[in-house]
Formats: structure tokens, sequence, C-alpha cells
């Protein structure tokens, strides 16, 4: 991939952990390895559209970071061509479908126009992974995981299982204490851009 077109994506480097900050100093991830984080490359770009005129916001004040599309916290390149974008919240019951759901498609939009990549890349290249840090969970939701543990198979929560082949390769949800072992079994490192 070419370093050029990656190059905003430099300044916005950070730990997993500090990316899964939230505003009340609770972390959703515990890794030290650093990762992008996507929110300030999200807003880099497009302040840059609304600067060259690429697309304006009706209103007459100032234009604020909620005025502009929604985006994934953090993005980690495995390699070249293997990418995950990466939503954090603080637990399960903050994940909400439909916001889930804008944040991966308009984080989609935007990282395939900053890598000029087309739907296609994505399909085969791009993974979406929520991570939630505190898992409360009932007996009923416990019991289906267990199933899915057994039958060797990954639950896909919040209505997300419908972009999986459509726009992106993979989509995941879980725990942060998988998504630790996620990242160990995948071998994930430091990024080194």
């Amino acid at each position: 991939m070419n370093i050029e077109k990656v190059s905003q994506f430099l300044e916005g480097l950070d730990t997993l952990k500090e990316i899964s900050k939230t505003g009340d100093g609770r972390f959703a991830a515990i890794s030290e390895i650093l990762a992008v984080n996507f929110d300030k490359v999200k807003e880099k770009y497009y302040r840059g559209l609304l600067n060259a005129g690429a697309f304006s916001l009706p209103m007459q004040r100032g234009i604020r970071s909620t005025d502009l599309p929604k985006s994934a916290d953090c993005l980690y390149f495995s390699t070249d061509e293997d990418i995950n974008l990466i939503e954090f919240k603080i637990s399960k019951r903050e994940c909400k479908s439909n916001a889930l759901r804008q944040k991966a498609l308009e984080s989609l939009l935007a990282l395939m126009d900053i890598l000029q990549k087309d739907r296609e890349f994505a399909r085969n290249n791009i993974t979406f992974i929520v991570v939630y840090g505190e898992q409360i969970e009932s007996a009923l939701d416990e019991a289906i995981e267990g199933i899915f543990d057994i039958a060797d198979m990954t639950q896909i929560d919040f209505n997300l299982e419908r972009y999986k082949g459509l726009y992106f390769k993979e989509i995941l949800t879980m725990d942060a204490d998988k998504f630790a072992k996620y990242i160990e079994k995948e071998g994930w490192i430091n990024m080194n851009m």
C-alpha cells in the first residue's frame, strides 16, 4: 500500500487501550499495541473535504465533530491488505445495532475513499470488530455462546451479520477478554508506518 495514501494515519497512532478509553476514564481494551485512532483521521479527512468545498453542512454555526459522519474508533493494519476497523464500547449494553451499523458503513466509506479502494477490496480485506469491555450476560446469552463455542463458530451480535461478505470480509463481536486472545492468536504487533 502506498505510504502517501496512509500518511494521514501517522499522527493518529496510540495504544489500543488509550483509543478505547471512555470519557470517565474506563477502558474497553487493555492492550498496549499501537494502532490508529480512526476518529482523529476521520475528522481530519472530513474537515479537508469541507474546506475543499467537496460537501457542505447546512448550518450557520461552526462545524463540530458531532456534525461529521460517524466512524469506528480504531484502525489496525495486520498487513498492507488486511485491515481492521474496531469500535470499542465499555459494555455490551451500550452496543446499539443501528448506531453500530452506521459507524461500520460510514467508516468503510471514508476508509475506501482515503485508500482509493473499491467495495471488492473491502469485501476481501477489511474486518469490522466490535469490542465491549464489560460483559454482563444473562443465562440465555451464556447458553447461546456455549453452543457457538462447541460448534467452533463465531456469533455475530448486534444485527451486523448482514454485512459479512456484502461489505466486509469478516464481522467480529467480542468482549475484551476474547479480543485480547484474538489479537494474540492473530499475532498483532505495533503498527509500524
